[in-house]
């Protein structure tokens, strides 16, 4: 019971307090399509969760994840498959019948592994305030760090969540996705969405850049599926609006930024690729009854 109680907490409120995060107990998640001409082949991730600690106000999850970029050899990386393990760690504290915020702390190790190095080491923070404000709307404020290859990155963050009706919900963790999901029935929920990603990794075989930061823009459509029980299947079918492929070397010095954008735009790029195209996206999540598919990014 702890742990169902724990994860559906994180489920319900972690994606509607400002995060792109998800706490889900098993997820699974690929893209192994993208347009012909497209030199970035596949994404994938793999994410569990683990209750640590419920008690009263607080509730305490970690989530390790495992994710990985494979591109063609078209590149002068050396290196064309990248691989990234984090530990994300999140409490949720209950201040009142309006008020909770929510902390996260996600450090990982990011690079191609070869060999694996500690300064492939990232990690992230922040916090973000939520209030409820009646039984179907609720707005976050936060603000979230980012630690990159000496690139200090502060960003502002705004959630917000509607519930329209019954069947309409308008979701938002600005600046990472919006999503306006329809429910048109109990096992089946679709919608559109717009999302920001990024992926940064180090180079260990490349002379001439130390590490690689991809940043997309992504507009599209989601349907998600009840299979069995509390298995859920997602296909996500969409557009990248932008996509950049970026390499870099190291900073002699720390570099802060502060904005609404996950990424060091701020710097000249050693290496630039840049593509449009369409992608599918497909996912295998499991989720606990009594939590909403729609709101799970």
């Amino acid at each position: 019971m702890m742990y169902k109680s724990i994860l559906i907490w994180f489920l319900l409120l972690w994606t509607s307090g400002g995060w792109a995060q998800t706490f889900s107990p098993v997820g699974i998640e690929i893209e192994p399509f993208r347009t012909n001409d497209s030199q970035i082949e596949q994404k994938g991730r793999v994410s569990v969760a683990l209750p640590v600690l419920v008690s009263g106000k607080d509730r305490l999850a970690v989530s390790p994840q495992y994710s990985y970029l494979s591109l063609s050899d078209a590149f002068p990386f050396g290196s064309n498959l990248f691989h990234q393990v984090d530990l994300r760690m999140g409490w949720r504290h209950q201040m009142n019948d309006r008020w909770n915020f929510i902390f996260l702390f996600d450090p990982a190790l990011s690079s191609d592994f070869d060999p694996l190095s500690t300064d492939d080491l990232m990690w992230a923070s922040g916090i973000s305030f939520t209030h409820l404000m009646n039984a179907r709307t609720s707005f976050s404020l936060g603000m979230f760090y980012a630690y990159r290859f000496s690139n200090n990155i502060i960003i502002p963050t705004v959630g917000f969540k509607w519930i329209v009706s019954d069947r309409l919900t308008f979701l938002g963790n600005i600046p990472f996705r919006i999503q306006l999901s329809y429910q048109a029935e109990p096992s089946l929920v679709t919608g559109f969405f717009f999302s920001a990603i990024q992926y940064v990794s180090g180079i260990s075989r490349s002379p001439d850049y130390d590490y690689i930061w991809l940043h997309e823009r992504n507009l599209g459509l989601f349907a998600d599926r009840m299979m069995s029980k509390n298995w859920w299947f997602k296909l996500q079918i969409g557009y990248n609006l932008k996509c950049d492929l970026e390499a870099y070397q190291n900073l002699d010095e720390a570099r802060w930024q502060f904005g609404a954008k996950l990424t060091n735009t701020g710097l000249m790029p050693a290496y630039k690729y840049s593509e449009n195209g369409f992608f599918l996206n497909i996912s295998l999540t499991y989720r606990f009854a009594g939590s909403k598919t729609s709101e799970a990014f």
